[in-house]
């Protein structure tokens, strides 16, 4: 009788360590990463003007680029800023904007992100990562996760129609 009690204690004993990570694999996920309640991310931005016309943006009126959601004072202004967005996010940052954040996913190992912890500021947004170890790779490879970002095709929110006669896109 002692002696499966012994057996017994040493199964559960060896049980609980392997199920407590003791003996867990080194990969990314496990070996830095702590399981948080579920959120939905989304990080204020500090955008005031758009970036194409530097007029007040409109709610109503953005492109989500990149894990970025960019504002525009009006509709015909996302298709000048999707043809040459490093230009633009570059004057968003001599103005001192940040665009809103709504990235959800690291771009360096494909998580989901559980917090907004880890970053880099790039000119006129702030990219987001599951832990320092994937920052420390993006930015030996910056090129390379901006483009793995760039996959998704932008969704266009479009404002009220109004009157262009004023200006050009």
């Amino acid at each position: 009788m002692f002696k499966s009690l012994k057996l017994g204690l040493i199964f559960a004993l060896i049980a609980s360590t392997f199920s407590s990570g003791l003996f867990a694999s080194g990969s990314h996920k496990q070996a830095e990463h702590k399981k948080k309640e579920e959120k939905t991310f989304h990080v204020k931005g500090t955008q005031k003007v758009c970036p194409i016309r530097k007029e007040k943006v409109d709610s109503d009126s953005f492109v989500d680029y990149k894990g970025q959601r960019i504002y525009f004072c009006c509709s015909g202004c996302d298709k000048k800023f999707l043809k040459d967005t490093e230009k633009y996010f570059k004057e968003m940052k001599v103005r001192g904007e940040v665009a809103e954040s709504i990235q959800t996913i690291c771009p360096v190992s494909g998580d989901e992100l559980e917090d907004h912890d880890s970053s880099v500021t790039l000119a006129g947004r702030k990219i987001y990562f599951c832990c320092k170890r994937c920052v420390k790779s993006f930015k030996k490879d910056k090129e390379k996760y901006l483009l793995k970002m760039g996959h998704k095709k932008p969704n266009a929110h479009k404002a009220k129609a109004h009157d262009h006669s004023s200006h050009e896109h």
